[in-house]
């Protein structure tokens, strides 16, 4: 009897040896699996990674969100800065679903939807922080969306001050924004989201990695190419859009030192580079990307963000304008700002300064002739033509080949002509 209670005793400890040492493999090789993945991001893209021991700790591999419905779309909207991008985004984000709201932001969404089937995916916790954030902007949850793409940047080279990036990691930041967009498509939505800041793509060399990882770390894993849609303004005149990012960057609003910045300036001039933002999409995806030309918009009387509703994702329109449209759901259209000086230089330098900055756009000349790839669909193509012709007659004394070219050629034209002064009253 003692002999046959000691076995069943040493079996039942042998049992249980064996299942500690099975946990403790277990344990080891998830924790291995998970140092090795870190090690690749790390390697890949210089993002700074959280420890094992943080208690918001999210994996940063894609949770297997699938496809609901092969109807169902996402339209990126991609600015570039200046280009009504924050008119458009608090458009979407008032006409679409209501997500996350704030009594107190510059855009508050609407009672009443006037885009049922499309959501903008405010991640909550994200909006909180941003919210009570101190900026120098009228924040709302429109503009959620611009850490998406600061946290994707090398943060040795690119430090950033907001809370946000104190508060949590990099992959609890992407988590949650992977999280709230495959949480309304599980439910059957289209999404709709953007931000100006996707023009980091072309100013920072990481830029095509940030691209990547928006598509594989962020957006809903299993989609089809055509699903996703890049909208992207190209705005004219290029001397124009020069002006208002001086305005956005000057000390103050009636700032006239516009000879200083261009001169001074460390600013890469990328929102110039609409094209270039399409060129990058398109060979780093499988995409479709819109080009919409601002300024044959206009003179065919489009609202930018009826536009994009109406002709690039479909809804249902009446003439130039949403189905449905109702006292208070109008566009709003922000950051019209009049009173700032105009820039202290002479006519003659900016009209120099424009043929230089669009010459610039003759490295694609690729993009604008003929229908070379069907995946890129261009609104107002005849008000490319100008372009297009100038291009040709350059072929023979070139162009810049790059922006640094660009923005040399551009210095050198304002320092040759000088300052001019008194200034005068312009609006931007």
């Amino acid at each position: 009897m003692y002999w046959n209670h000691n076995m069943r005793f040493n079996k039942r400890y042998a049992l249980w040896f064996l299942c500690l040492i099975t946990i403790l493999f277990l344990s080891t090789q998830y924790i291995f699996s998970s140092k090795v993945l870190n090690f690749v991001l790390l390697q890949q893209g210089n993002i700074t990674l959280g420890n094992d021991n943080d208690s918001h700790m999210i994996p940063p591999t894609p949770p297997p969100y699938t496809l609901t419905s092969k109807k169902q779309r996402i339209c990126i909207l991609a600015g570039p800065h200046k280009t009504a991008s924050t008119s458009v985004q608090g458009n979407f984000y008032r006409w679409s679903k209501p997500t996350v709201n704030f009594s107190d932001s510059a855009f508050v969404q609407l009672p009443q939807p006037l885009l049922t089937s499309w959501i903008w995916p405010v991640p909550q916790e994200i909006a909180r922080v941003e919210h009570n954030d101190t900026h120098t902007w009228n924040w709302a949850p429109s503009k959620v969306f611009y850490p998406m793409m600061e946290v994707l940047m090398d943060k040795k080279r690119h430090p950033t001050k907001r809370t946000l990036f104190q508060k949590y990691t990099v992959e609890e930041i992407v988590g949650m924004y992977r999280d709230c967009i495959g949480r309304y498509w599980n439910e059957g939505y289209n999404v709709v989201f953007g931000t100006e800041a996707m023009d980091m793509i072309v100013k920072l060399p990481e830029g095509p990695s940030m691209i990547d990882r928006v598509s594989n770390y962020i957006l809903p894993r299993g989609m089809d190419g055509d699903q996703v849609t890049v909208v992207i303004m190209y705005r004219t005149p290029k001397v124009g859009h020069l002006i208002s990012m001086w305005h956005q960057n000057c000390d103050k609003p009636t700032d006239d030192h516009f000879y200083k910045w261009i001169s001074t300036t460390p600013n890469t001039l990328g929102p110039l580079d609409a094209l270039g933002m399409v060129d990058m999409f398109l060979n780093h995806t499988n995409w479709n990307v819109d080009l919409v030309h601002l300024e044959g918009m206009k003179e065919e009387n489009w609202d930018v963000s009826n536009f994009v509703a109406c002709k690039i994702m479909g809804e249902q329109c009446r003439g130039k304008v949403i189905e449905g449209l109702y006292d208070g759901s109008e566009p709003v259209v922000a950051n019209v700002r009049s009173g700032q000086r105009g820039p202290n230089v002479p006519n003659e330098t900016l009209d120099d300064m424009d043929v230089v900055l669009n010459s610039y756009d003759c490295n694609y000349m690729h993009l604008l002739r003929g229908d070379e790839n069907p995946r890129l669909t261009i609104h107002f193509r005849s008000a490319f033509q100008n372009l297009i012709q100038s291009c040709e007659n350059l072929k023979k004394v070139g162009y810049p080949q790059n922006r640094i070219e660009m923005k040399e050629k551009v210095k050198e034209i304002a320092q040759h002509r000088g300052t001019l002064v008194p200034v005068k009253q312009t609006n931007n």
